[in-house]
């Protein structure tokens, strides 16, 4: 997502993000640990508001709330478990549920129109 949102679009920039994401943890790592706790998460937290995106977010609330698509209360439930259970189980738990739970409606809305 980063790589994405800083303009990377070609394998060639995949490939050299990789690369740097490998030599940072091998090469650097004796710098990085050197790295107070505090900074990493308050580093983390900047990453995951950059990361976010709020406008389809709120688009999903303000549909569900109007009602104007059938399934717009399904993904708002959605979303909702999976704020839940990043908060309180574990972010991989959370949106590893959220794609399971999204892409089992989108099977179940598909199973109906036909």
């Amino acid at each position: 997502v980063l790589n994405l949102n800083s303009g990377g679009r070609s394998q060639w920039s995949t490939g050299s993000y990789a690369a740097s994401m490998v030599m940072f943890a091998l090469v650097l790592a004796p710098l990085v640990g050197q790295i107070s706790v505090p900074a990493l998460a308050g580093i983390m937290v900047q990453v995951s508001l950059d990361t976010i995106q709020f406008v389809p977010t709120f688009d999903a609330i303000k549909a569900a709330l109007e009602g104007k698509e059938e399934d717009s209360k399904v993904r708002l439930a959605i979303l909702a478990i999976t704020a839940v259970l990043c908060y309180q189980v574990d972010f991989a738990v959370g949106i590893v549920t959220g794609v399971a739970l999204d892409k089992g409606a989108e099977a179940l809305k598909l199973k109906k129109t036909s």
